[in-house]
């Protein structure tokens, strides 16, 4: 695990910090990082079709929390902001999620695809599955 991700677990209690790094070193042995955000590490499963996000604060666990509650609604004919697949779990008592594998858009292929919901997705994160539907990859609250 690099000393950048060690530095971003930021959890109110210092306890739960020292669990959370102690995790993410574990996660770091067995799967591939591909990226932290403010509130989270992402983390690509062995098979390439999910990715594992653990939280570095309370915040990552809400936006976790969040992303697995809501249901995968890949209609082609909605016009509302659509989602991949998601599941709730724990990992050491920390609320993650394992999301269905999305590659981000180029920006060609952003402005080409380009629907109304894409404005309502923070930062524009918003990408392709597997199965060739685009969907938010980064729809937490915080």
């Amino acid at each position: 695990m690099s000393q950048k991700v060690k530095d971003m677990i930021d959890f109110c209690d210092v306890k739960k910090n020292n669990y959370a790094k102690k995790e993410i070193a574990k996660l770091s042995k067995k799967y591939e990082i591909l990226g932290t955000g403010r509130n989270r590490a992402t983390f690509k499963l062995r098979s390439g079709n999910y990715v594992l996000k653990f939280p570095l604060c309370e915040a990552g666990e809400g936006d976790n929390d969040w992303e697995s509650s809501i249901v995968s609604n890949k209609s082609e004919d909605s016009e509302e902001i659509k989602y991949p697949k998601t599941k709730y779990i724990t990992i050491g008592g920390f609320v993650c999620v394992i999301m269905e594998m999305v590659v981000e858009l180029d920006p060609e292929q952003y402005w080409f695809l380009k629907e109304d919901w894409f404005l309502s997705v923070d930062g524009g994160q918003v990408g392709k599955t597997r199965s060739g539907h685009v969907v938010a990859y980064d729809y937490g609250l915080n």
